[in-house]
C-alpha cells in the first residue's frame, strides 16, 4: 500500500536525465506504479557517472531506502511467487542488462530479497549490517514487499536560453588523441559561438569550441571527439578550449 505526503514536485535535471523522489513509502510494485504516473520510471543506472549523479541527490546519513528499477530474472507475473521462479541473477527493468558490481555495497547481492534499493552505508550500519565502506549510498537487494521510497527518472528536454554559458575545458577532460574540426563560421562573439556547439550537441558531436579573434572571416571553431575529418586540432588551441553548458529541463 502506498503511504504518501503532501509534497511539491521537484524534479533535478542532471546531463540530460530527471530525477524525482516522491514522498510516499511504498512496495516496489507500488513504486513502479508511482513512477508510470509521472510519466517516468524507477531509476535504472547506466554507468559510473549516473551512479554519481544519483548519490549527489541523497543525504549519506539519510536512514531511508530508494527503489530502483532493478529485480531477479523473474519468469512469472509478480514478485509473490516462489523462489524457483527466479534465477540468481538482477536486471535492469527497462534495459534488460546487469547492474555493474560497482554499483553494489561489497556485500550486496546476498540474495535476502528480489529487488533492489539505493541505500546508504549508515542506514546499513545502523541495522547491524557489516560493509567496509562509509558515507556512501549503492545498491542493496531486499524483499520486494518491503515499503521504502523511489527514485524516479525520465528524460529530460534541452532549453536554450538567450544567455549561453560555457567554461574552459580542463586539461583532464582532453582526450588522448586530439579533437578534430567539425566547422568554422562567422559568429561574431564567444557567446554566440557557445550557443551554435550547444545545438550541436543535440544532433551532432560538437565536444567543444574556441573562438579565435585573429581568424577574421570565420573565428568561431567547432570541435569534435570523433574524428569526423583529418584537420585535427592545433596545439595552440587547446588553451583557449572551451566547452558550452547546456540548460536541461524537466
Amino acid at each position: 500500500m502506498i503511504i504518501e505526503t503532501q509534497k511539491k514536485e521537484v524534479w533535478y535535471a542532471v546531463d540530460g536525465r530527471c530525477y524525482y523522489i516522491p514522498a510516499l513509502s511504498g512496495n516496489f510494485d507500488d513504486a513502479i506504479t508511482k513512477c508510470q504516473s509521472l510519466g517516468a520510471y524507477p531509476a535504472e543506472l547506466d554507468d559510473t557517472a549516473e551512479l554519481r549523479a544519483v548519490q549527489s541527490l541523497l543525504d549519506p546519513s539519510s536512514p531511508e531506502g530508494f527503489w530502483l528499477g532493478v529485480r531477479r530474472n523473474l519468469t512469472g507475473a509478480s514478485f509473490t511467487l516462489i523462489y524457483s521462479d527466479f534465477d540468481e541473477e538482477y536486471y535492469w527493468l527497462q534495459k534488460k542488462t546487469q547492474p555493474s558490481t560497482d554499483m553494489w555495497f561489497s556485500t550486496e547481492p546476498n540474495f535476502s530479497g528480489f529487488c533492489a534499493r539505493m541505500i546508504c552505508a549508515d542506514a546499513l550500519k545502523s541495522v547491524g549490517v557489516l560493509i567496509d565502506i562509509n558515507s556512501t549510498c549503492l545498491m542493496a537487494d531486499h524483499l520486494c514487499q518491503s515499503n521504502y521510497s523511489v527514485i524516479c527518472e525520465k528524460d529530460a528536454s534541452l532549453e536554450f536560453s538567450p544567455i549561453i554559458h560555457y567554461t574552459l575545458v580542463s586539461k583532464l577532460d582532453i582526450p588522448e588523441s586530439p579533437w578534430y574540426r567539425m566547422q568554422s563560421s562567422d559568429a561574431m562573439s564567444r557567446t554566440a559561438c557557445a550557443a551554435q556547439c550547444s545545438h550541436y550537441q543535440v544532433s551532432g558531436p560538437c565536444g567543444a569550441f574556441v573562438y579565435d579573434s585573429k581568424l577574421l572571416a570565420e573565428p568561431c571553431i567547432l570541435y569534435s571527439k570523433t574524428g569526423i575529418s583529418t584537420d585535427a586540432i592545433p596545439a595552440e588551441h587547446y588553451a583557449q578550449l572551451y566547452k558550452a553548458m547546456l540548460s536541461w529541463r524537466c
